[in-house]
Protein backbone atom coordinates (compact mmCIF):
# COMPACT_ATOMS: atom_id res chain seq x y z
CA UNK A 1 0.00 0.00 0.00
CA UNK A 2 1.02 3.55 -0.48
CA UNK A 3 -0.65 7.05 -0.74
CA UNK A 4 0.30 9.69 -2.88
CA UNK A 5 4.15 9.79 -3.36
CA UNK A 6 4.60 6.74 -1.73
CA UNK A 7 1.78 4.92 -4.56
CA UNK A 8 4.32 5.80 -6.89
CA UNK A 9 6.67 4.14 -4.82
CA UNK A 10 3.92 1.19 -4.76
CA UNK A 11 3.86 0.81 -8.40
CA UNK A 12 7.44 0.72 -8.67
CA UNK A 13 7.40 -2.47 -6.21
CA UNK A 14 4.92 -4.35 -7.83
CA UNK A 15 7.56 -4.44 -11.11
CA UNK A 16 9.95 -5.51 -9.09
CA UNK A 17 8.63 -7.61 -6.50
CA UNK A 18 5.58 -9.31 -8.34
CA UNK A 19 6.61 -12.82 -7.11
CA UNK A 20 6.29 -12.04 -3.41
CA UNK A 21 3.21 -9.17 -3.70
CA UNK A 22 -0.24 -11.17 -3.44
CA UNK A 23 -2.01 -7.76 -3.85
CA UNK A 24 -1.48 -3.54 -3.91
CA UNK A 25 -3.33 -0.79 -2.98
CA UNK A 26 -2.11 2.38 -4.72
CA UNK A 27 -3.93 5.30 -3.30
CA UNK A 28 -3.96 8.92 -4.57
CA UNK A 29 -0.47 9.08 -6.43
CA UNK A 30 1.34 9.51 -9.58
CA UNK A 31 1.81 6.53 -11.23
CA UNK A 32 3.68 7.50 -14.92
CA UNK A 33 5.82 10.32 -14.92
CA UNK A 34 4.85 10.13 -18.88
CA UNK A 35 1.54 11.16 -18.63
CA UNK A 36 2.23 13.49 -15.82
CA UNK A 37 4.44 15.60 -17.99
CA UNK A 38 2.07 16.16 -20.51
CA UNK A 39 -0.12 17.91 -18.04
CA UNK A 40 -0.60 21.82 -17.80
CA UNK A 41 0.78 21.85 -14.25
CA UNK A 42 4.23 20.18 -15.65
CA UNK A 43 4.35 21.98 -18.80
CA UNK A 44 4.24 24.77 -16.75
CA UNK A 45 6.76 23.63 -14.37
CA UNK A 46 9.29 22.75 -17.31
CA UNK A 47 8.74 26.12 -18.47
CA UNK A 48 9.50 27.87 -15.02
CA UNK A 49 13.07 25.37 -14.29
CA UNK A 50 14.25 26.22 -18.16
CA UNK A 51 13.39 23.26 -20.63
CA UNK A 52 16.65 21.93 -21.12
CA UNK A 53 17.26 21.50 -17.42
CA UNK A 54 13.98 20.04 -16.79
CA UNK A 55 14.58 17.50 -19.65
CA UNK A 56 17.99 16.79 -18.34
CA UNK A 57 16.58 15.73 -14.91
CA UNK A 58 13.86 13.88 -16.71
CA UNK A 59 15.97 11.45 -18.61
CA UNK A 60 18.48 11.11 -15.42
CA UNK A 61 15.95 10.09 -13.25
CA UNK A 62 14.15 8.08 -15.58
CA UNK A 63 14.67 5.00 -14.27
CA UNK A 64 12.41 6.45 -11.11
CA UNK A 65 8.94 6.18 -13.47
CA UNK A 66 6.97 4.24 -11.76
CA UNK A 67 4.98 3.79 -15.08
CA UNK A 68 7.99 1.77 -16.55
CA UNK A 69 7.17 -1.36 -12.86
CA UNK A 70 3.80 -1.24 -13.06
CA UNK A 71 3.88 -2.17 -16.67
CA UNK A 72 5.38 -5.24 -15.56
CA UNK A 73 2.71 -6.58 -12.47
CA UNK A 74 1.08 -9.21 -14.05
CA UNK A 75 -1.20 -11.49 -11.55
CA UNK A 76 -1.29 -8.88 -8.95
CA UNK A 77 -4.10 -7.79 -8.41
CA UNK A 78 -4.40 -3.86 -7.78
CA UNK A 79 -6.96 -1.16 -6.83
CA UNK A 80 -6.37 2.17 -7.50
CA UNK A 81 -8.10 5.08 -5.42
CA UNK A 82 -8.36 8.47 -6.37
CA UNK A 83 -10.22 11.87 -4.99
CA UNK A 84 -11.83 14.02 -6.80
CA UNK A 85 -11.55 17.20 -4.76
CA UNK A 86 -8.21 17.95 -6.37
CA UNK A 87 -6.51 19.89 -8.84
CA UNK A 88 -3.55 17.56 -9.74
CA UNK A 89 -4.47 13.66 -9.27
CA UNK A 90 -7.97 13.62 -10.47
CA UNK A 91 -9.66 10.47 -11.33
CA UNK A 92 -9.73 11.64 -15.13
CA UNK A 93 -5.63 11.47 -14.85
CA UNK A 94 -5.79 8.33 -13.20
CA UNK A 95 -7.40 6.86 -16.08
CA UNK A 96 -4.89 7.84 -18.21
CA UNK A 97 -2.27 5.54 -15.99
CA UNK A 98 -4.50 2.72 -16.85
CA UNK A 99 -2.48 1.42 -20.28
CA UNK A 100 0.84 1.77 -17.96
CA UNK A 101 -0.54 -0.45 -15.25
CA UNK A 102 -0.82 -4.47 -16.18
CA UNK A 103 -3.97 -6.45 -15.59
CA UNK A 104 -5.70 -7.18 -12.96
CA UNK A 105 -6.55 -3.73 -11.48
CA UNK A 106 -9.51 -1.67 -10.59
CA UNK A 107 -9.55 1.88 -10.67
CA UNK A 108 -12.02 3.98 -8.07
CA UNK A 109 -12.86 7.43 -7.43
CA UNK A 110 -14.23 8.66 -3.95
CA UNK A 111 -15.83 12.57 -3.47
CA UNK A 112 -12.69 13.46 -0.95
CA UNK A 113 -9.54 15.54 -0.67
CA UNK A 114 -6.29 13.86 -1.29
CA UNK A 115 -6.70 12.07 1.58
CA UNK A 116 -9.47 9.57 0.63
CA UNK A 117 -12.39 9.00 2.96
CA UNK A 118 -13.97 6.27 5.30
CA UNK A 119 -15.47 4.97 1.92
CA UNK A 120 -12.06 4.67 0.71
CA UNK A 121 -10.78 2.67 3.78
CA UNK A 122 -13.54 0.41 4.13
CA UNK A 123 -13.01 -0.43 -0.04
CA UNK A 124 -9.03 -1.14 0.61
CA UNK A 125 -9.98 -3.54 4.15
CA UNK A 126 -12.17 -5.30 1.55
CA UNK A 127 -10.09 -5.62 -1.46
CA UNK A 128 -6.83 -6.41 0.92
CA UNK A 129 -8.62 -9.13 3.01
CA UNK A 130 -10.43 -10.95 -0.34
CA UNK A 131 -6.97 -11.20 -1.79
CA UNK A 132 -4.70 -11.72 1.01
CA UNK A 133 -7.73 -14.88 2.14
CA UNK A 134 -7.88 -13.59 5.73
CA UNK A 135 -11.04 -12.52 7.69
CA UNK A 136 -11.82 -9.10 7.36
CA UNK A 137 -11.86 -7.23 10.70
CA UNK A 138 -15.36 -6.61 12.03
CA UNK A 139 -17.26 -3.62 10.38
CA UNK A 140 -17.18 -1.45 13.89
CA UNK A 141 -13.69 -2.15 14.28
CA UNK A 142 -13.56 -0.45 10.68
CA UNK A 143 -15.52 2.45 11.17
CA UNK A 144 -13.03 3.25 14.22
CA UNK A 145 -10.51 3.85 12.25
CA UNK A 146 -9.96 7.57 11.87
CA UNK A 147 -10.19 9.61 8.77
CA UNK A 148 -6.27 10.75 7.80
CA UNK A 149 -5.67 14.43 8.17
CA UNK A 150 -7.14 16.47 4.88
CA UNK A 151 -5.18 19.37 3.69
CA UNK A 152 -6.99 22.69 3.81
CA UNK A 153 -9.51 23.28 0.99
CA UNK A 154 -8.30 25.31 -1.50
CA UNK A 155 -9.03 28.57 -1.81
Amino acid sequence: MGHSCDADAGGFLTGLERKRLKAAVLMAGPISDEVNMKTKAYQDYRQKIGPEKFDAFVTKYRWTDGGLYTAHSQGIPKLLQYATQEDLLTPELAKQYLPYISDPKELKSYDAQHALNAAATQDRIAFLAEHLAVKPPDKKAIALIPVLVQPPAPK
